[in-house]
């Protein structure tokens, strides 16, 4: 078995995070180029319990209930129909509703659609929080410049129009 040094490990690592950030299938096609180099897919599949009153009559933030995870590395089809197995499992097939929240790939959002559309149940899907974030300073550094106090100010007051 061959022996990382200190210089190969740290190569290594920061290869991995030089993953494309227009990756569209699971992997970009300069990550899946490279050997050796595998994505990490994670899901989770749960109930969602609605958010509850508190003692001062506000909305508490609603939770995930009973929840369990898919995690695979590799290709996305096999992401999915553990998933998909996991729906069943828990009996989120019989729900009115399926959340997905992911970071916008157009795998996922396709993969979404093909294996839940069976299911015959109201799919809606959000934009994480950070991906949505990554999105706005984009927006910001077109609208007003990078780095500029402007861009820094309309992001924040998004970011609160986001959580609230």
């Amino acid at each position: 078995m061959a022996r990382i040094g200190k210089p190969d490990k740290e190569k290594a690592q920061f290869q991995t995070r030089l993953r494309p950030r227009n990756h569209t299938d699971g992997l970009g096609e300069e990550a899946e180029a490279k050997p050796g180099f595998k994505e990490v897919k994670l899901a989770l599949a749960g109930h969602l319990v609605p958010a509850k009153k508190n003692s001062a009559n506000k909305d508490e933030r609603p939770s995930i209930g009973i929840r369990k995870y898919a995690v695979h590395l590799g290709q996305p089809l096999a992401l999915f129909q553990m998933l998909l197995l996991l729906v069943y499992r828990l009996g989120l097939h019989q729900a009115k509703t399926l959340l997905v929240i992911a970071d916008g790939a157009h795998w996922i959002w396709a993969g979404v659609k093909e294996h839940f559309a069976s299911l015959g149940i109201q799919v809606v899907e959000i934009l994480d929080y950070w991906h949505a974030v990554e999105h706005l300073w984009a927006l910001s550094r077109a609208l007003y410049g990078q780095g500029t106090q402007a861009a820094s100010v309309w992001v924040a007051t998004q970011k609160r129009h986001l959580l609230h």
